[in-house]
């Protein structure tokens, strides 16, 4: 959870945030009850994710693991092999515990789905279909 600090600093940010998009807003002659109405909800949001990225930078940046889910300690859980950072090119990430790869091809950002384990059969399968459909490969997967 969010200390004080990080509470206030999130809803300083949505109000100055929210100063600009209501002045679009009232702009384009939005009538003021419902910029009142949007207001509450865009500012709700962006102070909920906000505190999100905030427990993610957390949890990145720590050093110790969680308990898996089933309650074990962490001395008894199994640790799943580690994708690597690269893989035939790609970029591996993992977000919130989905695999995914990432390239950019031809100034175009393409995404791969692996899993929730890495697995590099899969990966390389699925790297040669993308390619195929993208017509970058003469071999068929």
């Amino acid at each position: 959870m969010c200390e004080p600090s990080d509470n206030e600093r999130a809803a300083k940010l949505a109000h100055d945030h929210w100063r600009y998009i209501s002045s679009v807003l009232d702009a384009h002659r939005i009538n003021d009850e419902e910029i009142n109405v949007i207001g509450h909800h865009y500012q709700t949001a962006f102070i909920h994710g906000y505190k999100h990225g905030q427990e993610d930078a957390q949890a990145a940046t720590c050093c110790c693991r969680r308990s898996p889910p089933t309650g074990r300690p962490d001395a008894e859980a199994k640790e799943p092999d580690s994708p690597p950072k690269n893989f035939l090119g790609w970029v591996v990430g993992n977000d919130r515990g989905f695999i995914k790869l990432h390239k950019r091809v031809n100034g175009v950002p393409h995404s791969i789905y692996i899993g929730k384990v890495w697995n590099e059969d899969v990966a390389e399968t699925k790297i040669s279909t993308k390619l195929w459909e993208l017509n970058l490969s003469n071999t068929q997967p």
